[in-house]
């Protein structure tokens, strides 16, 4: 009698991975569509780092907790001034741009540029990587 093949078992990714393995493709697609991005993370707001495409020389714990704080303090600001919810902070210096805004109620999505970036294209495709990065919350939250 011929042996029958088991029956195959899909194995399922638990949630955590399916959102960690969703954000490494967001962020590897985010620095593909513009090569002047140099490196990108998402952070949770107590400055962790739960995916990241950064330069070999950035001290991810750091700018974790750095890109925490600038939010907290952003978002302090607006409100002191009545102005609103906070959308981005951006940060320029000679050497490039950083651009931190809110992913999802518990997510930081930071951008690395250089200073030849088009800040028109950079503030889209940053836009467009955070609705990415709340969709991915939002089906792990509803699962």
């Amino acid at each position: 009698m011929p042996k029958q093949a088991k029956p195959s078992v899909k194995k399922s990714v638990p949630r955590k991975d399916k959102v960690t393995s969703g954000l490494t493709q967001v962020l590897k697609r985010l620095r593909s569509v513009d090569t002047t991005i140099t490196g990108v993370a998402v952070v949770n707001t107590d400055g962790q780092v739960i995916a990241e495409h950064l330069p070999r020389q950035a001290q991810k714990s750091r700018l974790g907790n750095i890109a925490a704080m600038m939010l907290s303090i952003g978002q302090q600001t607006v409100a002191e001034f009545e102005h609103g919810e906070l959308e981005h902070v951006l940060i320029e210096s000679e050497n490039g741009f950083t651009l931190i805004t809110t992913a999802s109620p518990n997510t930081i999505l930071v951008v690395l540029a250089r200073p030849d970036a088009k800040l028109g294209s950079l503030f889209l495709q940053t836009n467009r990587a955070a609705e990415e990065i709340r969709g991915l919350f939002d089906q792990g939250n509803n699962r």
